[in-house]
């Protein structure tokens, strides 16, 4: 079940019956999800992190060229004002990568939440299943990392299917 992040939806939580496990969108750039994994953890749940990549906005393909041809199916999403503010930005946490890739970095961030038990890494080539399966032998970002990290993605939203 995909359930809201949020304090009254979390608290809600206990009317469903016995839960095990929870699915929490939380990345980087969408970090409300926060709430939901301390409940989890404190509530002896699992949880299954879904979107670690902000749908590829984190994965660094994107930092060099995030204009899309005309037939590209995610092309609308991508020509919203909030998302191209989004990917003017991103080139900035380059230096997330100094120490690990981007993909690396992003993925460290959602699992170094104590409330994460799991993440759902997307990958299409047998090289990024292998990239992120390392991610667990590459550094945690640091505190000066987070430091200068989070100005740059606070404010900045992930484009959805309709809306944002």
């Amino acid at each position: 079940m995909v359930w809201p992040t949020g304090g009254a939806a979390t608290r809600s939580l206990a009317a469903f019956g016995d839960v095990d496990v929870l699915q929490v969108g939380y990345n980087l750039i969408e970090r409300q999800g926060a709430a939901t994994l301390d409940y989890a953890r404190r509530a002896g749940m699992g949880t299954l992190i879904r979107v670690p990549m902000a749908k590829g906005m984190l994965s660094g393909k994107y930092f060099a060229n995030w204009e899309l041809p005309d037939d590209d199916v995610r092309r609308e999403r991508f020509s919203r004002a909030a998302t191209v503010r989004a990917f003017r930005r991103l080139p900035e946490l380059a230096f997330l990568a100094e120490r690990r890739t981007m993909p690396q970095a992003a993925l460290r961030f959602t699992l170094d939440h104590p409330g994460t038990s799991c993440v759902i890494a997307g990958a299409k080539t047998v090289a990024q299943i292998e990239e992120n399966a390392a991610t667990a032998e590459v550094p945690a970002l640091s505190g000066a990392e987070l430091q200068r990290a989070l100005p740059i993605v606070d404010g900045l939203s992930v484009p959805n299917w309709a809306g944002n």
